[in-house]
Order: structure tokens, then sequence, then C-alpha cells
């Protein structure tokens, strides 16, 4: 996947944040989001994730993270066997 093929939209509940919500058909999702107040990604060139995978850490979320970081955690989950 590439990142120009990720649809971000208004956060739904963060003013001025965007999120990207992707169910894969294995049953794995992700939720990218960025930009709002309170997120840890400015949106643009860093991101939070959480994912059926990052749930089970102990903050549940991934803050910070590349465009190269986002889209490799997007491939793990899209690959990964359910």
């Amino acid at each position: 996947m590439k990142w120009k093929e990720l649809v971000f939209k208004s956060h739904p509940y963060i003013e001025g944040g965007i999120q990207c919500r992707i169910d894969f058909p294995n049953g794995y999702r992700i939720s990218i989001v960025g930009g709002g107040r309170g997120l840890y990604g400015d949106g643009i060139q860093s991101f939070e994730v959480w994912s059926t995978i990052t749930e089970k850490s102990h903050d549940g979320v991934k803050g910070y993270q590349t465009k190269k970081q986002v889209l490799a955690h997007i491939n793990y989950l899209r690959n990964k066997e359910e």
C-alpha cells in the first residue's frame, strides 16, 4: 500500500484532527490519526497509530510514527494470518 492510497477524513471527536481507518479482510484493524490537540502526531509528518495489535500493549497506541512506520504497520497487519 502507498501513502497516497490512504483516505483521511476529519477526526469525529478531535477538532483539527484527521483520521484514516482500515478494516482488513483477515479481521485486523488500524486507525491512523494526527493533527489535533492531544494526538501523538502532527498529522503531516507524524501520526498516532492504534491497531488490533497495539491494543494489546500497555499504552494501546504508537505515537509519533513516520509515514514509513505507518505503512510498515499497515502491510504487517494486511499480511498477518488470522
